[in-house]
Formats: structure tokens, C-alpha cells, sequence
């Protein structure tokens, strides 16, 4: 019992550090130079603004307007792309005389739909402040910049997915045959998740600017069609059973595979898809399956124990023994693949360790991490107490499991905050105070 004990400590161990360090893959389009450059003073004026991002700006929803003195426009028409350049954009200037310019920019990540604004000041025949380097208006990195509605959306997303997938999962593979409570949950857990993607599409439309219909168009209403499919298919399979209200072997698989589709075009709509602009220049299909295969192991471990415990009321019998100790050895199985995939992830958007306490970013995953050794220590409990009793009594596991689900939906509280937090790792180390700005401005 002692070394099955410690692999299971271990493994647990691995799936805190691992979770709490990999809980976020998605950052923003920030820029990582431009021409000129921030805080340069050029003996000839410019003909046009050059800026190339950490991601692929979205040039029907970005912009760069420069600003002269007095605050009268210089730039011509919109940002448009930079031939050649997938993460460039470029702005047209009348002719320049001698004095400082300010150049606003903001650009719409078209990986994944982010917001980040921003400024920097250059001079013509004359040094700008030493201090104006750069400055982004709602800040990459700051907690309390993280709209409430998009926290909201990602929280409501995530767990309705999570849910979805669990019922398809204890359904098929813990039960024989899936039972009906299954489908109740799937249905409540599909509203949720339709509800959180539009709060989500909500956000990013206010950010942009524009209305639903003109989202279309852009690379925000391509990523709602991605991640709107697998739900309607999973609405389709979730009705032809309602007509009976008894799921069935086949149209519970096909609510797990939409389940895990959704899932898949979130990480496709997320920064895991652009990691081929990072450190290691690796392809971004490796980080986008990493990441598919880190989220589908949580959401069948922690949206299967909502279900698991729905399922189990009533009196205790052999058959809830069984599936108890079937869901213990898959939640094992869990752990490990979502330990794996989450150092794989955290290798790539952490940075440094330092990054743990000197950033928003960082102090969230602390928070989340310490939540996450709660989890593990109820889990423990579960595995080695409640579920060998599971035929004599249900009480303890589901009065521990009930425990392990509301830290659980803190834990995906702190996930739904770092999704919109740009990394550590992906942060442009030009990035200053709104202080430096304000001093910065002509």
C-alpha cells in the first residue's frame, strides 16, 4: 500500500506544479519592434510607421494613428498588411516637420481575438523624453484589466465543456450502459457552454468595436464558427435523445467527440497556435495538441466527477463499489496525462521562475497552485478512504468529491483569468508603465 500511496502523491504532486504552471496559453498581439523605433529621433522624416507584432494582428480590426504635437493626425487611411510580414502592420505619413509624434496603436490578435492597446513616441530633429518606450493602455499583464464578462464567458465555456465531456465519459466507459441522469447533465452543461461562448464573443466584439454581423468577416467570427460546430453537434445528438430521455451508447459518443472537437478549436483559437513564433521556432500543431490532449484529460477527470457523483445516490450496493474504483483508476490515468502535457506547456509560456512572484500572471498560478494541492490532498482522501467503502457507504466520497468540485470551480475561476493574461515568457520586455507614458506624451 506505502509505494501504490507514493506514486499517487507523486503523480498528484506533478499534476499541481504541472496545472498550475501551464493554466494559461493565451496571450495577445504585442509589438516586438517597429520602424521607427520607440523613443528614436530621426534626422529624416519618415514616409511610413512599421510595426511587427508577437502575433498576427487582425488588420481589419487594428489600427496605428500617429499624432503630432498639438494632437492633429499625420497618418493616412488604416493600418494595412506588410507584404511579406504575417504579423506586420503599416501606416502611411504626410510629410513630417521637425518636432515629436506619438504613435497609438491597437491591434486585435488574429489568433486569439485579445485586445491590447497601446503607444510609443519618436522625433523628427528632436529627442524625444529618455523614458518613452512603450506602453500598452490596458495592460497585457494586469489582473484588474481583465474585463469581468470575459472571465465570466471562459469560466461558464470551460466547465460547460468540462461537463459535457465528463457525461460522455463516465456514460460510455465507467458505466455499461449510460445512465439518464447523463443526459440531464450534458443538456444543462451545453447551455452553459453556449451561453459562456457568446459572453465570450460579447467581449471581444466591445473590444473591437464592432457589431455581430460585422464580426463575421474577421478573424473573431472565424474562431466563433470553429468553436460553434462541434456544439451544434453535440445539440443535434443531445435532441434525438431527448425524445425518449434515455441516452444512448452511440449518442453519448457523439456528444463526447463534439465535446473534444470544441475543445480542439479552442486550442486552435488559442496562443497555442502561434507558438511557432516563439523561443524554438517548433511547429504550432505540436502546441495545439499538446494542449487539446492537456484540457480533454481535465475535463474527463473533473467533469466526470460531477457526473460520477450525480450518478451515485441512493443506496450503496456492489455495483457503485465497482464504478467507484473503475472512475479512482481513469482519474489516475488523468492526473498523469494532464501532469505530462501541463510541463510540456509550462516549458514554453512560464519564462523564469521569478516571473512566479513579479507578475500578475505569476502571483494567479501561485493562488491556483495552492488550490491545486487542496484538490490533490481530497483526491487522496477519495481514492484510499471513501472509494474502498463505496459499497458500504456513499457518504464520505461524495462529501469529499462535493469538496474536491468546489475547489475545483476556483481553480477554473483562476484558469478563466490567466486565459486572458498574456504569459510571462510572451511579454516584450519594451512593454513600461502608464506613469512613463503620461510622461512620454508630447
Amino acid at each position: 500500500m506505502v509505494q501504490p500511496a507514493m506514486r499517487i502523491c507523486a503523480a498528484a504532486f506533478l499534476a499541481v506544479v504541472a496545472t498550475g504552471l501551464a493554466g494559461a496559453v493565451s496571450a495577445h498581439a504585442v509589438p516586438v519592434s517597429s520602424d521607427p523605433s520607440p523613443g528614436s529621433d530621426l534626422a529624416t522624416a519618415p514616409t511610413n510607421v512599421v510595426m511587427i507584432f508577437s502575433e498576427a494582428p487582425d488588420s481589419k480590426l487594428s489600427s496605428i494613428t500617429v499624432l503630432d504635437g498639438s494632437g492633429a493626425v499625420v497618418s493616412i487611411g488604416t493600418a494595412v498588411p506588410v507584404p511579406g510580414l504575417a504579423n506586420g502592420l503599416r501606416v502611411t505619413l504626410v510629410p513630417l516637420n521637425r518636432g515629436v509624434y506619438t504613435v497609438a496603436w491597437r491591434a486585435i490578435s488574429a489568433v486569439d481575438a485579445h485586445l491590447a492597446t497601446g503607444s510609443f513616441v519618436f522625433g523628427v530633429g528632436t529627442a524625444p523624453p529618455h523614458d518613452s518606450v512603450q506602453v500598452t493602455r490596458r495592460s497585457i499583464g494586469d489582473a484588474l484589466s481583465v474585463p469581468i464578462g470575459a472571465i465570466a464567458g471562459r469560466w461558464l465555456l470551460y466547465a460547460g465543456l468540462f461537463v459535457l465531456l465528463g457525461s460522455a465519459f463516465v456514460g460510455n466507459l465507467i458505466y455499461a450502459t449510460p445512465p439518464r441522469v447523463t443526459l440531464q447533465l450534458a443538456t444543462v452543461a451545453l447551455v452553459a457552454s453556449v451561453i459562456g461562448l457568446a459572453l465570450v464573443v460579447w467581449v471581444q466584439g466591445s473590444d473591437a468595436g464592432v457589431g455581430p454581423i460585422a464580426l463575421l468577416g474577421t478573424s473573431i467570427g472565424r474562431g466563433v464558427l470553429i468553436r460553434a460546430a462541434p456544439l451544434l453537434i453535440a445539440g443535434v445528438a443531445i435532441a434525438a435523445q431527448m425524445r425518449t430521455w434515455q441516452p444512448t451508447v452511440r449518442g453519448m459518443g457523439v456528444v463526447g467527440v463534439a465535446a473534444a472537437g470544441a475543445l480542439l478549436a479552442d486550442a486552435a483559437t488559442s496562443h497555442a497556435a502561434a507558438a511557432v513564433s516563439h523561443a524554438g521556432g517548433h511547429p504550432p500543431h505540436l502546441d495545439v495538441l499538446v494542449q487539446w490532449i492537456h484540457v480533454s484529460a481535465a475535463g474527463a477527470w473533473l467533469g466526470g466527477l460531477v457526473v460520477l457523483l450525480a450518478c451515485l445516490r441512493g443506496q450503496p450496493t456492489d455495483e457503485s463499489s465497482r464504478i467507484a474504483r473503475r472512475f479512482a483508476v481513469s482519474a489516475m490515468i488523468g492526473i498523469s496525462v494532464v501532469a505530462t502535457t501541463g510541463v510540456v506547456r509550462a516549458l514554453t509560456e512560464i519564462g523564469s521562475l521569478e516571473n512566479l512572484v513579479t507578475t500578475d500572471f505569476g502571483r494567479l498560478l501561485v493562488a491556483k497552485s495552492a488550490l491545486l494541492v487542496a484538490l490533490a490532498a481530497l483526491g487522496a482522501i477519495n481514492h484510499f478512504r471513501s472509494v474502498p467503502a463505496a459499497g458500504r457507504r456513499l457518504r464520505p466520497l461524495r462529501r469529499v468529491g462535493g469538496t474536491e468540485l468546489a475547489v475545483g470551480a476556483i481553480v477554473l475561476l483562476f484558469s478563466a483569468s490567466l486565459v486572458n493574461l498574456a504569459p510571462p515568457a510572451d511579454t516584450p520586455r519594451t512593454v513600461v508603465t502608464e506613469a512613463a507614458a503620461a510622461r512620454a506624451a508630447p
